[in-house]
């Protein structure tokens, strides 16, 4: 929660509370202790210190690796993943991102811990199309698969995951701006903004920022224009 509010300094204490106590509880604490790893690398992510996520997911992929293959591992490949895309190495988020839909596909049915059960499928094609919009900024052909994963992602993702729905159309409308559409993008848009306004989320707030700086880079015109405009107010202070 506080990670999600912005408090980044107390969200890590938390985290590495949460560390300690998994630790504590020895072989019993490896999959939780994973699941904070990557909460971890998600902050440092989210911060811009993708070389410290990389880092951290990987030992988190370390410290499970006798576990057997499911969520868990699926969502730790599709960060890993994303890491790797910030970081320019296509060729590894590209198996990273086949480790993860195997891992995925592997799930045997047994019971998922509640703070894995989030991972499914509609997480695993939107994060591979952050993924792909992201190392679009390398190759822009990689925008149009972007596209497709993330949309076959939205309409899997369950209706009560608002904040989740929120970043989908976000990522989406950054992917539709990479890929030189800029009246869809604008309508992704519009859908983000509605949804933000369903939830409290300093994050939704950050990536529709990141929105914003994408669209400042699109060719100018009237759609373009508002979709800035339009972020711009939502952003402001009341």
């Amino acid at each position: 929660m506080t990670h999600d509010a912005g408090v980044h300094d107390n969200a890590q204490h938390y985290l590495l509370l949460g560390l300690q106590a998994a630790k504590q509880a020895g072989r019993h604490g490896a999959g939780i202790g994973g699941h904070l790893l990557n909460c971890l690398a998600r902050q440092a992510n989210h911060l811009g210190h993708a070389e410290d996520a990389l880092e951290l997911v990987q030992a988190a992929q370390y410290g499970t690796r006798k576990l057997p293959p499911g969520r868990l591992r699926a969502l730790l490949c599709s960060l890993e993943a994303r890491c790797h895309a910030v970081l320019g190495n296509v060729e590894d988020m590209q198996r990273a991102t086949t480790a993860a839909e195997t891992a995925l596909n592997s799930d045997a049915g047994t019971p998922t811990p509640s703070w894995a059960a989030w991972f499914d499928a509609a997480e695993f094609h939107v994060t591979a199309g952050v993924c792909e919009f992201i190392a679009a900024e390398h190759a822009p052909a990689r925008a149009e698969r972007a596209i497709d994963l993330i949309t076959s992602g939205t309409v899997r993702r369950p209706t009560e995951r608002v904040r989740s729905r929120a970043f989908d159309q976000i990522a989406l409308a950054r992917a539709y701006v990479r890929a030189g559409q800029p009246e869809a993008a604008d309508t992704a848009t519009g859908k983000a903004l509605t949804l933000m306004g369903a939830v409290n989320s300093t994050r939704v707030g950050d990536r529709l920022r990141e929105l914003h700086a994408e669209l400042s880079t699109a060719p100018l015109g009237g759609a373009t224009a508002d979709s800035r405009e339009r972020i711009h107010a939502a952003l402001q202070p009341c």
